[in-house]
């Protein structure tokens, strides 16, 4: 998709860990068909991962009012939240020396947090930065409770606001 910005090696480098400068931002095929099978409309209803979501990616990744260093599975990751208009949408990517590969997307209601980011949202010791180079969350919000290949989506064309690719699917 795009390379991995600055201040996110910095703070893994921080952390001891390295992300080389050639870094990219990628999802493949199969996280693709997850996201829709295991998280779409059929499944999650008005707030299920639409095709236009996916598109808006890029979009969601640099502007992201919060950014959260998300450990998974035993890998190093990182949250992505977005609070835009009447829905936040959370994209996870397990963080790599070369990649950072998208593997969910979560959209939910503005003013909840999925069980499953609960301990993470709003964690002062998890927040890595904001893309803006704010050192706190812009966000704050109630907590209630492969195949091998991979897809490169044109960052000037697929870099689009979430609400406005939704608008042009329904």
């Amino acid at each position: 998709l795009f390379t991995v910005e600055p201040y996110l090696r910095e703070s893994f480098a921080e952390k001891g860990i390295r992300v080389r400068d050639s870094a990219q931002h990628e999802i493949a095929d199969n996280d693709i068909r997850h996201l829709i099978n295991s998280h779409g409309i059929q499944k999650d209803g008005i707030y299920g991962v639409t095709p236009g979501d996916i598109k808006a990616i890029p979009y969601i990744i640099h502007n992201a009012d919060a950014v959260y260093d998300f450990p998974k599975d035993g890998k190093r990751g990182v949250l992505y939240v977005l609070d835009d208009v009447d829905t936040v949408y959370y994209v996870e990517a397990i963080a790599g020396e070369k990649a950072f590969t998208g593997k969910q997307m979560i959209k939910a209601p503005k003013g909840t947090i999925p069980k499953a980011y609960a301990g993470i949202v709003g964690n002062k010791e998890a927040f890595i930065a904001s893309p803006n180079g704010s050192n706190a969350p812009r966000m704050y919000v109630q907590d209630v409770t492969r195949s091998n290949a991979t897809n490169t989506m044109p960052h000037s064309s697929a870099e689009s606001n979430p609400s406005e690719a939704n608008a042009e699917e329904n």
